[in-house]
């Protein structure tokens, strides 16, 4: 049980403080006032949300592509083409 449930989710607890103190300070780290700099953290979460919805997206309309994702596959095998 240590090793399944309270080490993962004390590693996930740490890894969220870390996190939020990065978003804290992140002005301070980058030792910038730049707009552009100071949104680069919000654009990497942006891009986590946007890759997050297009998986649960594929695994609902094309679960033998999602089913693919993790497979070491070095097979080129071309795709089918949906007819709508």
């Amino acid at each position: 049980m240590v090793r399944t449930v309270v080490a993962p989710v004390l590693g996930s607890m740490g890894m969220l403080l870390a996190t939020f103190m990065l978003l804290l300070n992140f002005d301070v780290l980058a030792d910038s006032d730049n707009p552009v700099m100071l949104s680069m953290p919000y654009v990497v979460i942006a891009g986590a949300i946007a890759c997050a919805i297009y998986v649960v997206t594929l695994r609902t309309k094309s679960p033998e592509r999602y089913a693919r994702l993790g497979s070491l596959d070095l097979e080129i095998q071309p795709m089918k083409e949906e007819v709508k």
